[in-house]
C-alpha cells in the first residue's frame, strides 16, 4: 500500500443513508460504502501518512478495493497535486431515506427585484415593503451551509447584480470555501462588474440566452439588449469564469434552438441547459403564445438528440430532461432506486428574497412555506418542515402513476408541475410522456 495517497480534486465526502457520497467539484459523483467513510476522513486529513491506516477498522483487501476505484475515478492520486486540493468529510446523521442529510444545492432568491420584464418571468413581486435581507443574515446561512456540506450556493431570480451586498457576500464565500453559482440576465456585466465577480471569486455563471438574434430575444426580454448581452458573455470568456448558458424553451425561440446552440458554440460557453416553461408568473397571462405542447417538445428534444450525435467531440455540453423522450432514464443516477426524479425536497432547496424556504422555485405558494431561516436554522427546516415530511412520504399518486413501470425512473418527476396545474402535490406530472 503506498505510503501517501492524496486527493486529485477539491471533493466533498458526505455520508448519506444510503452509503458515503463523494462529490468533486468539477462535477463527478460517486458513492461507496458507507463503512469507508473512516477510510476516506483518515486520507484527507493524513494525506502523507497514510500507511497509519488504521487497518483494524477494515480488512485490508476492503481499503485496497475502495482505493483502487477512487483512482480509477481520478478521485485519489499517489503523488502530491501540483495545486493543493481542499477536501470536506460531513456527517450530518441520518434523519430520512428519502433525503439527504442537508441539501446539496441551495438556490437563493437574493431579490425579486430585475430591470427586465421578461414576458415569461416566474418572479413574485410582492406587494408588501420589501427590503434587502441583511448581509449578517446571509453570512450566517453561509457558515451554516458550509458546516453541514452544501456543495453549490445558486444565486440567481431577479438580478442578483442589484443586490446591493452581492459582492461582500461572494467574497465570504470564497472565504469560507463555497462554491458559488450566480443566475443572471447578463445585461450588468460590465468591465468594472467583471473584475468585481472574478476577485470575488465566482468561478460559474448561468446567463439566460432565451433566442439566437436580436428580434426573438428583445421580444421575450423586454428591456433588454442583444448586442450588450454578446459584449458581456465574451467579456466573460476572457475573465475564465466557466458560463453555462439557460434557454427557458417556448413558442417564440422553440425553432431556433440550433441557432440558440451555434451562438455557444462561437462563444465557447461549457453548458448549455434547457429549462421547461413552468406554469406560473406571467405565464397565465401570455400562455397562448408561450406554450408548446407535449408533441412540440418532443420534437425540440429530438432535435437536441441529433445535434449531439452529429457533434459528439463538441465540448459543449447540452443539459436537458431526457426522460421526455426515454422514461428509463434515471435523472440522479447516484441516488438509490425510487430516489432518481425531481432532487427538490430530496437534494435541493429554495429561499427567496425575504428567507422564506420552500421544496423549490417554482413551489413559492404561500401554502408550501416551510419556515424562514431568520426564524429556525437551515437544518432545522430541512429536517423538521411538514412541508418536507409530506413530499418525502408520498405513498401514491393519483390518476395514471399507481401502477406504471417506470414509477422508479421518475419517483412522479415534477411535483411543482403537478401542483401549479392541479393544486395538489399527489397529481400527475402533467409533462408526463407516458400517460397523454
Amino acid at each position: 500500500m503506498n505510503n501517501k495517497i492524496f486527493f486529485q480534486r477539491d471533493s466533498l465526502i458526505r455520508r448519506e443513508h444510503f452509503g458515503t457520497l463523494v462529490l468533486t467539484l468539477d462535477g463527478k459523483r460517486f458513492v461507496v460504502e458507507d463503512k469507508y467513510f473512516p477510510l476516506l476522513q483518515f486520507i484527507a486529513l493524513n494525506p502523507d501518512d497514510a500507511l497509519s491506516i488504521p487497518l483494524w477498522t477494515l480488512k485490508e483487501a476492503d481499503i485496497i478495493k475502495c482505493l483502487d476505484s477512487l483512482y480509477e475515478k481520478s478521485i485519489i492520486t499517489y503523488e502530491k497535486p501540483s495545486i493543493q486540493t481542499k477536501v470536506r468529510c460531513i456527517d450530518n446523521g441520518i434523519f430520512s431515506s428519502d433525503a439527504l442529510s442537508f441539501p446539496r444545492t441551495v438556490y437563493w432568491e437574493s431579490t425579486w427585484k430585475c430591470n427586465f420584464r421578461c414576458i415569461h418571468c416566474y418572479s413574485q413581486p410582492s406587494n408588501h415593503f420589501f427590503d434587502w435581507i441583511d448581509l449578517a443574515v446571509m453570512k450566517k446561512l453561509v457558515d451554516e451551509m458550509v458546516l453541514n456540506g452544501v456543495e453549490f450556493f445558486n444565486i440567481g431570480w431577479g438580478e442578483p447584480l442589484l443586490y446591493p451586498h452581492i459582492f461582500p457576500l461572494l467574497e465570504y464565500c470564497k472565504n469560507a470555501w463555497l462554491m458559488v453559482e450566480m443566475t443572471t440576465n447578463g445585461s450588468l456585466l460590465s468591465t468594472k462588474n467583471i473584475q468585481r465577480l472574478e476577485e470575488s471569486g465566482l468561478h460559474f455563471i448561468q446567463v439566460s440566452l432565451d433566442g439566437a438574434c436580436k428580434n426573438t430575444y428583445e421580444k421575450i426580454r423586454i428591456g433588454a439588449r442583444f448586442d450588450v448581452l454578446l459584449w458581456n458573455l465574451q467579456a466573460l470568456k476572457k475573465a475564465g469564469i466557466v458560463i453555462s448558458i439557460n434557454t427557458v424553451l417556448m413558442k417564440p425561440n422553440a425553432w431556433e434552438i440550433l441557432d440558440i446552440l451555434q451562438v455557444c458554440e462561437e462563444l465557447w460557453v461549457s453548458f448549455f441547459k434547457i429549462s421547461p416553461l413552468m406554469e406560473t408568473g406571467r405565464w397565465g397571462t401570455n400562455k397562448q403564445m408561450l406554450q408548446l405542447d407535449l408533441k412540440e417538445l418532443k420534437s425540440v428534444y429530438e432535435t437536441l438528440v441529433d445535434y449531439q450525435k452529429k457533434h459528439q467531440n463538441t465540448p459543449l455540453k447540452i443539459i436537458f430532461n431526457r426522460n421526455l423522450l426515454k422514461p428509463s432514464i434515471k435523472n440522479l443516477s447516484w441516488m438509490p432506486q425510487g430516489h432518481y426524479g425531481c432532487p427538490a425536497w430530496r437534494t435541493t432547496c429554495w429561499i427567496d428574497s425575504y428567507g422564506n424556504v420552500y421544496p423549490c422555485s417554482y413551489m413559492n405558494n404561500q401554502s408550501l412555506l416551510c419556515w424562514n431561516i431568520q426564524q429556525k436554522t437551515l437544518k432545522e427546516i430541512w429536517s423538521q418542515s411538514h412541508i418536507f415530511d409530506q413530499l418525502r412520504n408520498l405513498s401514491s399518486i393519483k390518476w395514471a402513476c399507481g401502477d406504471c413501470e417506470y414509477l422508479d425512473f421518475c419517483a412522479w418527476w415534477c411535483r411543482a408541475s403537478a401542483y401549479l396545474r392541479f393544486g395538489t402535490l399527489d397529481a400527475s406530472d402533467p409533462l408526463c410522456v407516458v400517460h397523454q
